[in-house]
């Protein structure tokens, strides 16, 4: 299990924890739709949504704040937590890459997009 429960109840006035459970839904999203681009697949959307936040990592974009993926998440713990966060940017931001796609913009540029 990831630990990780998006589920909890939001009371008016929680903006910051209504932030947190849109990007957590983001994350699930993207997660998934990287099991299903990676070949795998599972019985249940449960299943999934569990298997893919275990196996990837995904971070917030500093300069958008939207989620990206980071890789495997074992990569990630091998690395470790030393790192700076305006390094953390995602594709879209990177200035690497000037393509957009027309019908996902750059959310999907990475491997959905090509």
């Amino acid at each position: 299990s990831s630990g990780i429960n998006a589920e909890w109840p939001l009371r008016p006035g929680d903006e910051m924890l209504q932030d947190l459970h849109v990007l957590m839904e983001d994350v699930k999203k993207k997660s998934v739709m990287r099991l299903k681009y990676d070949g795998l697949s599972f019985d249940t959307e449960e299943e999934a949504i569990e298997n893919a936040m275990n196996k990837y990592a995904y971070y917030q974009c500093f300069k958008c704040k939207k989620a990206y993926f980071g890789g495997e998440a074992q990569c990630q713990a091998d690395a470790g937590d030393d790192f700076d966060p305006e390094d953390l940017v995602c594709g879209g931001c990177s200035n690497l890459s000037q393509e957009v796609c027309p019908k996902h913009g750059t959310d999907y540029l990475e491997y959905k997009c090509r």
